[in-house]
């Protein structure tokens, strides 16, 4: 019965890798002194995509198998946990390096180094309790909310191109 309801979630989750992915860029973009960070952060991006490209595909055959009778054998299921477990570390890789990312000054500047480095050491935890699982959670939505912040805010346009000026 979960089969139509992956379906439905699967470009929803397409959508969710494809903004990820341009975030990183745009976060590597706009700090070019922090090469090695930005480097890091895009290998870890595009290999957390690849494997999360994989796992969908792979969770959406073995469920279209089930819906024709098809019970996933151990080894189907042992590969996809794999790819699942494989990519959560590619994002526990991506989330520190995005740390060394942030360039500003300021406690919410620090707050946005500090809070993915502890993100990857609660991670691994995170399986644990559902209490662990809510904590990691809020600590990834916190951490998005402080990157918007701290990339979107107002910039002075003194040096920004202008038509009015010849």
């Amino acid at each position: 019965h979960a089969a139509p309801v992956l379906r439905m979630l699967y470009p929803i989750d397409t959508l969710y890798i494809f903004s990820y992915v341009l975030l990183v860029f745009a976060m590597v973009h706009c700090v070019p002194e922090r090469r090695a960070a930005g480097q890091l952060a895009i290998i870890a991006v595009l290999a957390t995509a690849g494997f999360d490209f994989v796992e969908n595909n792979f969770i959406l055959a073995m469920a279209n198998g089930a819906e024709r009778g098809n019970v996933p054998s151990l080894a189907n299921i042992t590969f996809e946990t794999t790819i699942t477990q494989i990519k959560f570390n590619c994002g526990l890789l991506l989330t520190l390096s995005l740390s060394f990312l942030i360039p500003f000054q300021g406690k919410l500047a620090a707050v946005s180094r500090w809070l993915p480095r502890a993100a990857v050491v609660v991670g691994p935890f995170a399986i644990l309790s559902p209490e662990t699982v809510l904590i990691y959670l809020a600590m990834n939505i916190g951490l998005g909310v402080c990157i918007g912040i701290l990339y979107w805010q107002p910039r002075p346009l003194q040096n920004a191109p202008s038509p009015l000026r010849t």
